[in-house]
């Protein structure tokens, strides 16, 4: 391996090592406890927004929609034993009837062999 490709290696790792370090660095600064303990008017301030905000909760609770209404019991036309009549002006399905078609039958005679066959003269 040439020096210079050593040399790149070498750099590029020293710099990824550089970057976990001040990527470690960063994350325990973050885990630190604030220096200043919030002051209990702020306490009091978030204690309020929450009760607020849980008597709301409650009131929407207690202002529940009505219960919807049930639903008509029908049967459906697989059950039914007989054929529904559709509506007038509705799609009908109608299958075609079924085609049977069967490959014709040839005997065996060579052909497709004796038009493309080469000659042995």
């Amino acid at each position: 391996m040439k020096r210079i490709h050593t040399l790149f290696i070498a750099l590029m790792l020293g710099a990824a090592a550089a970057a976990g370090v001040l990527a470690a660095t960063r994350t325990v600064d973050i885990g630190q406890a604030s220096p200043k303990p919030a002051s209990a008017q702020a306490l009091a301030a978030r204690a309020a927004k929450l009760d607020r905000m849980d008597r709301s909760l409650q009131n929407a609770l207690a202002r529940r929609p009505p219960k919807l209404p049930k639903v008509p019991h029908t049967q459906h036309a697989s059950l039914a034993g007989t054929p529904r009549q559709s509506a007038p002006g509705g799609v009908v399905y109608v299958r075609p009837p079924t085609t049977v078609s069967s490959p014709s039958s040839h005997e065996d005679d060579n052909s497709f062999e004796d038009e493309h066959e080469v000659g042995d003269d």
